[in-house]
């Protein structure tokens, strides 16, 4: 069994991809726009160059997204990702690079049951715990 994040956005998928490549040092495994999709499948028109589907993978893991086809889209604050670094390094790079334009819940710093940990919402609303031994 394995289990993947799925992470919807209202328009923003595309931006989201290079945001996470770039800090993941992720690869597109697959890219799928809704004008990929067969006419009988019927989209709306102005979602023809949106995401249907990506899927990111990295070292140690993967996620996938797309843009949503929902009215609304409202991120939760009862979902994190959370991400165990292999380094104090690589915590505080990850850490950084998801606060940019976002807004951090708890710094990152050591905590009483060891390591690092703190916890930041990104600039497309994602909610993300990083840690690191």
């Amino acid at each position: 069994m394995k289990l993947t994040a799925y992470l919807n956005f209202d328009g923003q998928a595309e931006a989201a991809i290079g945001f996470y490549k770039d800090l993941f040092d992720a690869r597109v495994s697959s890219l799928m726009r809704f004008s990929d999709a067969p006419a009988e499948m019927d989209f709306p028109q102005e979602m023809a160059s949106k995401i249907m589907h990506c899927s990111l993978d990295f070292a140690g893991g993967a996620f996938q997204l797309s843009d949503s086809l929902q009215d609304e889209v409202v991120m939760g604050n009862a979902i994190y990702l959370s991400v165990a670094a292999e380094s104090s390094a690589e915590a505080h790079a990850l850490f950084a690079g998801l606060s940019s334009g976002g807004e951090v819940i708890m710094a990152l710093g050591e905590v009483f049951w060891g390591g690092i940990f703190g916890m930041t919402r990104d600039k497309f609303g994602v909610q993300w715990m990083v840690s690191a031994p």
